[in-house]
């Protein structure tokens, strides 16, 4: 089981999190913590990744001593953290520890040091597993730099062999000691800015970027070339060209879904990106609806992890940004899609009423329709659409002294508690009620 605990960091004063659903939502006010629970979790899984990338570059191991290779790590993951959350020289003492797996106590600790500097720490099995990678790795990078017995091009030719085995040997490692074989990914909020500059992206500075957004801009450029025809005929090409089987099912629900939400096609070809009403209409992205710009990349990314069968978690911030509350329910329905297609996992942020009710549609259909006896019934929700709510955890934050996590499940329904879903509506309903009852008194 996956867990975070966070003490007094930010505006977070202790939060105790199960995050091994396959999707954990969390509610609550601006300002409250919401996107800081997010990071701090994001941040913890993606040191998997930033193990593997510190472990192939040779310039982290030359003229390195090899005491020195671990220390060396631990400043490369704090410069990372840094870049999530900024410098750590003005905050109180604090406390993030991520079990990677609770069972085995495998997990990374974080707290202030003396200096105010942000403390690393592994668990003692995952800081020898590292040890081990880092002195396997220095001894790979200097053997190739003391190679000269043969020519430029048989090196280059037999580094790249090399590296290539290497980074396949430390990936499927990494995973292991991690328990994480998922990609990870974080589509953070405001992501139409992508659209906007989208004729720009590759010129735009990302070191003026948090590292979410920079890792997010490197994801979307990555990705963005391979949707150079419309959903159908991408399927069509992946199938003549890649081994395996797709699911058939999964993938047409999925452009089914996507073209209800952008209403159109999205197309990146030689002109740029652009979004297709029919063959001869079409937008250029950074002149379409804000709706479609703020929804694009979360759409196109679950789509492709749907169509190549892949596992991925997401960490996904207000996917209701800008949308009507119908094409919000089409959006959380196409991430049920992708959680049971993929078996992957989904953290969600949101404001918005109208994706906790989509959520708790598609619990009560898996509890309803997939009962033997409505067998037969036209389906309402298609079944790779429906969540067992045994696998979706639900929390708001509560602004009081504690600013902690409260469940807002039912534990008799497993649904999202309605009470919660209307706070603010309710809000909003006793001030009408005391307007109501003014007008009453002084008869207007």
């Amino acid at each position: 089981m996956r867990k975070i605990i966070i003490e007094n960091f930010g505006p977070i004063k202790k939060v105790s999190l199960d995050i091994s659903k396959t999707m954990n939502v969390i509610i609550g006010p601006q300002a409250s913590g919401k996107s800081t629970i997010a990071k701090a979790i994001y941040f913890c899984r993606k040191t998997r990744d930033y193990l593997i990338e510190f472990l192939m570059d040779s310039n982290n191991f030359s003229n390195t001593h090899p005491n020195e290779l671990y220390v060396n790590f631990l400043k490369f993951v704090r410069k990372n953290f840094m870049g999530f959350f900024g410098t750590t020289k003005h905050i109180k003492p604090f406390k993030i520890q991520y079990f990677y797996n609770e069972e085995t106590k495998t997990n990374i600790h974080l707290n202030l040091n003396d200096d105010g500097y942000a403390k690393i720490m592994f668990s003692s099995d995952l800081s020898e597993y590292i040890k081990k990678l880092l002195n396997d790795a220095n001894k790979i990078h200097k053997d190739l730099l003391s190679n000269n017995s043969i020519s430029f091009l048989e090196k280059y030719n037999e580094e790249a062999r090399i590296l290539t085995i290497s980074q396949k040997h430390f990936t499927e490692i990494a995973f292991s000691i991690f328990y994480d074989r998922e990609a990870i990914i974080y589509i953070p909020a405001g992501r139409s800015i992508l659209s906007t500059f989208s004729e720009q992206l590759y010129d735009v500075n990302v070191t003026l970027m948090d590292t979410t957004m920079q890792e997010f801009v490197g994801l979307t450029r990555t990705t963005r070339n391979k949707f150079n025809n419309k959903l159908s005929e991408i399927v069509a090409n992946y199938t003549k060209t890649v081994k395996g089987q797709i699911n058939n099912n999964d993938v047409e629900l999925a452009i089914e879904i996507i073209s209800k939400v952008l209403k159109g096609d999205y197309v990146c070809d030689k002109d740029g990106e652009k979004i297709y009403y029919d063959v001869d209409r079409w937008v250029k992205l950074m002149f379409a609806s804000s709706g479609q710009q703020e929804s694009l990349w979360s759409l196109m990314l679950m789509f492709t992890f749907i169509l190549e069968q892949r596992a991925a978690f997401i960490v996904l911030e207000e996917p209701e940004a800008h949308l009507f509350p119908e094409a919000q329910k089409y959006v959380v329905e196409l991430i049920a899609l992708f959680c049971t297609s993929t078996q992957s996992s989904i953290l969600l942020t949101t404001h918005s009423p109208y994706v906790l009710t989509s959520i708790n549609l598609l619990m009560h259909s898996f509890i309803v329709e997939n009962n033997k006896k409505v067998e037969g019934e036209n389906k309402i929700i298609p079944r790779s659409c429906r969540l067992n709510p045994l696998n979706v955890g639900a929390g708001i934050i509560v602004l009081d002294a504690r600013n902690n996590i409260e469940n807002i499940k039912d534990k008799e329904t497993g649904l999202i508690d309605a009470y919660a879903i209307d706070r603010v509506s309710q809000i909003i309903n006793e001030d009408t009620d005391k307007l109501i009852d003014l007008e009453i008194k002084y008869g207007l």
